[in-house]
């Protein structure tokens, strides 16, 4: 058990944990409303499947190179060069 009673962060730990909770559904929701969107308008589920499956895979690609550069050491030495230059 923990407890987190310091002026309004209180608050703001429970609004992060709410929404890291709901980011699966909200991620699920905007997937099939896409694919529903796509599916009518294009009349193939096909080219739905093709669109949400491309859209999955492109998020997923930014989003670990995002991971990949923010908590790698990986780039360590770019931030050593660009010290110098500025």
């Amino acid at each position: 058990m923990s407890f987190h009673l310091a002026l309004g962060l209180t608050e703001m730990y429970d609004m992060t944990n709410q929404v890291l909770d709901l980011f699966p559904v909200v991620i699920a929701a905007s997937m099939g409303i896409i694919f529903l969107l796509v599916a009518i308008g294009l009349r193939s589920v096909v080219n739905a499947l093709v669109l949400v499956f491309t859209v999955a895979l492109t998020l997923s690609w930014s989003y670990g190179a995002a991971v990949i550069v923010f908590q790698s050491s990986l780039f360590n030495f770019a931030g050593t060069y660009m010290d110098k230059v500025s």
